[in-house]
């Protein structure tokens, strides 16, 4: 059933796992006089300001405004460093602006993000960069005019047609916007501010009965999108529908009161954890921008001086453990995943990698460990499940348990590659119906997916088994 796969990554900075083939990124070449000259990030280790210590007012702040001024400065020397080291890549000048972007310097940002787009103007996320950085100076029409000049750029390009419509409505002109966010909830079905907006236009249009349906959609794919619960309140006291109103309203509330004391939103009284992360972030940014250009080894000093500076923030150690990933050096990878754990033991990604990597060490008995472990204490995540099925699998053990472990997965999730799984564990179990009824679900829910029509093929192949 192939070579398996590893969760490996948060994108975004989120918690979702990305799935990679099992290949280590190529070897580079040899270095360049220039190119030998590598970065040298400070060794300095910042350190922790508590305002309740008995110093006085003045060191304290002094202190915190040192170190942040450092940080400031470390960041822009990186990014400098970068811009001369790939010198015709435009996500060194991304990075750039971003940098400016919070450090609040907006005008240099918008250089930053032009440079960029001069060397590559399909980069549709610039446009709305810009338009965003335009807005929040109240140049509405010249917001507008970037957002336009993307959707000219690529009609297809996502969250635009979210601005544009947005505008509008701030505007007091919620009829264009229906449109543009009709089209952005087809082009983003899962996106559930696209369906709040529009049930905001339908709401300024009196139009009640879509605007509840809109906010219905926002609630069914974001259930704590608060937001949404009030104007569905609102629309339905509108139509004098007093129950539901009533319900969405207890909704709102509770959601509301929940999140305004969830800890991620209080403010902090230190807030250098947070200027540690966003320093280690770009570190981060820049080690993709060596791998991008294939100098994965070179970018690890970036890696390291990412988690000297965070030290508390398991996204460092992951990317480290992906970069020993890439250059086969599993062992590390794993002594890495299993210190991301300790710093994150909710993180389920973690301990599926972890036995994902012993499996390909060929060291079976670990990796069955790691995933039985992974579902006993993690019995929602999917992955888990799927990774000790590709092993029983591999070492053809266990294989009539195999399939109550696919059953399990397809009932938690259900996406298509996990029917294409369970047709294969029904398959092996010689279940010839159950594995020809699976992959016809898998096909019905992505139709497009020539493996799975090739698998199909093979199962109605007569005197197969």
């Amino acid at each position: 059933m192939g070579g398996g796969v590893i969760a490996l990554g948060l994108l975004a900075y989120g918690a979702v796992s990305l799935f990679l083939k099992d290949d280590p990124l190529p070897e580079e070449g040899s270095l360049s006089q220039a190119e030998s000259l590598l970065f040298r990030p400070p060794t300095t280790l910042y350190q922790t300001i508590d305002p309740n210590s008995g110093a006085a007012p003045e060191t304290v702040l002094d202190a915190r405004a040192e170190i942040i001024a450092d940080m400031r400065a470390e960041a822009l020397a990186l990014v400098k460093h970068l811009m001369t080291m790939f010198p015709l890549d435009e996500n060194a000048d991304v990075l750039q602006g971003d940098i400016y972007e919070n450090l609040r310097e907006d005008a240099l940002s918008m250089v930053a993000w032009k440079r960029a787009l001069a060397k590559n103007p399909q980069r549709t996320d610039l446009y709305e960069k810009l338009g965003e950085v335009a807005a929040a100076q109240g140049n509405q029409e010249q917001a507008l005019a970037y957002w336009n000049q993307g959707l000219q750029t690529n009609a297809n390009a996502p969250n635009l047609r979210w601005h544009i419509a947005n505008a509008y409505l701030e505007q007091g002109q919620p009829e264009p916007g229906v449109q543009l966010l009709t089209e952005e909830c087809r082009l983003s079905p899962q996106t559930a501010r696209n369906y709040f907006l529009l049930g905001q236009c339908y709401r300024q249009m009196q139009q009640f009965e879509q605007a509840a349906l809109n906010y219905q959609k926002a609630t069914e794919i974001a259930p704590d999108y608060y937001n949404a619960y009030y104007g569905l309140a609102n629309v339905c006291r509108m139509m004098k529908e007093t129950e539901r109103a009533k319900e969405a309203l207890e909704k709102f509330r509770a959601l509301k009161q929940r999140a305004d004391a969830s800890e991620d939103r209080q403010i902090k009284v230190e807030e250098m954890p947070q200027f540690r992360r966003r320093l280690a972030a770009y570190y981060i940014k820049g080690y993709q921008l060596y791998a991008q250009n294939r100098k994965v080894r070179q970018g690890k000093i970036l890696l390291q001086r990412a988690a000297a500076v965070a030290p508390d923030w398991p996204m460092c150690l992951e990317k480290l453990a992906t970069h020993h990933y890439h250059i086969n050096r599993l062992d590390e990878a794993i002594k890495f995943y299993r210190q991301a754990q300790r710093l994150d033991p909710n993180q389920p990604m973690y301990a599926v990698n972890v036995g994902t990597l012993y499996r390909q060490l060929r060291r079976y008995d670990l990796a069955e460990k790691a995933f039985r472990q992974a579902i006993r204490r993690f019995p929602d995540y999917s992955p888990g499940y799927r990774e000790l099925i590709f092993l029983n699998m591999k070492t053809e053990k266990n294989l009539s348990q195999t399939l109550s472990l696919a059953q399990t997965a397809v009932q938690l999730k259900g996406s298509a590659d996990d029917y294409y799984i369970l047709s294969q564990v029904h398959r092996v179990n010689g279940n010839g119906q159950a594995a020809l009824s699976a992959i016809q679900e898998a096909i019905r829910l992505d139709p497009d997916n020539a493996e799975y029509r090739s698998y199909d093929a093979i199962i109605r192949r007569p005197g197969t088994k």
